[in-house]
């Protein structure tokens, strides 16, 4: 297969702000004078081209991501375009990563704004493609998935182009900016569950550190805990397919687990079984190590931490109590996904941190 595709380089690479694969697409597609649609078209041709060239015995064959981007790499000269996209987390058995996926797009308009004030051509990121993440990792700002001027939402997945024929940050309906006025625009402190689960697995396959899944990392996992005898039968029954599909090595289930027994969701993928022995020494330290906090269940430990918050809400106003960051990180938590457990409490005590900084910038403290 020929190069001939003027040569794009991705935006990016090797940080958790790398180019979504779509993205890349479209600008590659608008530096040759075509369409993205006329691109992909190209990519599909070519490919095909290929194989029959090969004597390939399924001319035939879907035509899925995995072979976009491999004819797309040929045309262009690029390499590597497997780290624009989730790919690298669809195990070897095929198991998909759609339902973690968005299928419409979504945005911060601060990062649109930036890549305007540094002249910048403006790109979708691929973090923002996760149903995890609600606001943007860089800014702190809620994600917008509609147009400002016409409302509409903008279509991941539809038989017309993806962006505006004006630009990333273009509407496809009316052509307006997606960025709406920025005095509007106000941060969100309290994070999402498994958000920084997928900035880590984003930054890990743009960094080329990730590349692929086994099939089996989770049920190595699960089977290198201590105690899980009795769930590795469940795993390796056939009478209870549910357990073993809910092991399958997908977005939704690595940040779960890696929220759950708080680990690093690339060692749960590259190394299961270190993983699973950092769990198991978690849990033997605090329960036989003298001096460590005797913490033997979940339920303990949410109760702990409960305990500190009702204390600082009932602390005096003069007092500075900790952030719920400093918290999580106190009761070695990587996630704040314990908010969930006491909504209401955790709401009353981030008005009082925000209103505790406030007051710090109001004395000239800060």
């Amino acid at each position: 297969m020929s190069t001939f595709l003027l040569k794009v380089l991705p935006i990016g690479i090797a940080t958790d702000e790398v180019e979504s694969h779509l993205s890349f697409l479209f600008r590659l597609a608008r530096a040759n004078g075509v369409t993205l649609i006329q691109l992909v078209e190209l990519a599909r041709r070519a490919s095909l081209h290929s194989a029959t060239g090969e004597h390939c015995s399924n001319t035939r064959r879907a035509f899925d991501l995995r072979a976009q981007l491999s004819a797309v790499e040929a045309l262009s000269g690029n390499k590597d375009l497997a780290r624009l996209t989730y790919l690298p987390l669809s195990a070897d058995n095929g198991a998909a990563t759609g339902r973690s996926l968005r299928d419409i797009r979504a945005w911060c308009e601060q990062c649109f704004v930036e890549d305007h004030r540094v002249e910048r051509q403006p790109f979708d990121r691929l973090i923002w493609s996760s149903r995890f993440m609600m606001r943007c990792p860089f800014h702190k700002v809620l994600l917008r998935t509609t147009c400002p001027t016409c409302m509409y939402p903008q279509a991941v997945r539809a038989k017309r182009n993806v962006f505006s024929a004006h630009g990333v940050d273009r509407c496809v309906h009316c052509a307006s900016s997606l960025v709406g006025p920025t005095r509007l625009l106000r941060p969100e402190f309290k994070p999402f569950f498994g958000e920084i689960e997928v900035q880590e697995l984003t930054g890990a396959i743009s960094t080329g550190d990730l590349t692929r899944t086994g099939a089996r990392c989770l049920a190595t996992f699960y089977q290198s805990l201590d105690g899980s005898s009795r769930l590795r039968e469940e795993m390796e029954s056939d009478l209870l397919p549910d357990v073993a599909h809910s092991c399958l090595p997908t977005i939704a289930n690595v940040v779960a687990t890696a929220c759950k027994y708080q680990v690093s969701a690339v060692s749960l993928i590259l190394t299961p079984d270190l993983a699973a022995e950092q769990v198991n020494r978690f849990f033997f330290d605090s329960q036989f190590v003298p001096g460590r906090a005797r913490i033997k269940s979940e339920a303990l430990l949410l109760q702990s931490i409960r305990t500190t918050l009702e204390a600082g809400m009932h602390s005096s106003p003069e007092h500075p109590i900790p952030t719920l960051a400093q918290v999580g990180a106190l009761f070695s938590m990587r996630n704040l996904n314990f908010v969930s457990s006491f909504p209401v409490l955790a709401e009353k005590y981030l008005e009082r941190t925000r209103w505790q900084a406030a007051r710090v910038l109001d004395c000239g403290l800060g």
